[in-house]
């Protein structure tokens, strides 16, 4: 696409490798204004990664508390910015049949998990009663 000019370029240096066969599937789910959002995606999974290693020896609520502020960051991220270019016929994520949008589907994913990370953090906070026991 034309608002690739810079990958575009650095694809004329290199006439002999298809360089959307190769690197397409990374750059062309974005909008060219947030290309950098596959870097955020990966230092999502890195600190969810990070969080489980660095707080091992801390309680599960302090565990899920660290994980549900990086998700509600990532939801606000995805919800303000709707990152993936869902008109991009270069985009190999996109289909004339499909259902439902990139960003439609990532935000509802988010506002799953965070619901999810919610949940499990209220059901700890929250005595189970003699009876059940």
């Amino acid at each position: 696409p034309a608002d690739f000019k810079a990958f575009n370029e650095i694809a004329s240096l290199r006439p002999d490798e298809p360089f959307w066969e190769t690197y397409g599937l990374i750059l062309s789910a974005y909008k060219s204004s947030t290309r950098h959002f596959e870097l955020w995606a990966n230092m999502r999974k890195t600190l969810a990664v990070v969080v489980e290693v660095m707080l091992a020896s801390r309680t599960a609520q302090v565990q899920g508390t660290f994980m549900l502020s990086i998700c509600v960051v990532a939801l606000a991220l995805q919800t303000r910015l709707a990152p993936y270019d869902d008109e991009n016929g270069k985009n190999t994520f996109n289909s004339t049949n499909r259902v439902i949008s990139n960003n439609d589907l990532e935000q509802f994913l988010l506002i799953l998990q965070v619901s999810h990370l919610a949940m499990g953090l209220l059901t700890l906070a929250t005595p189970i009663p003699s009876i059940l026991v």
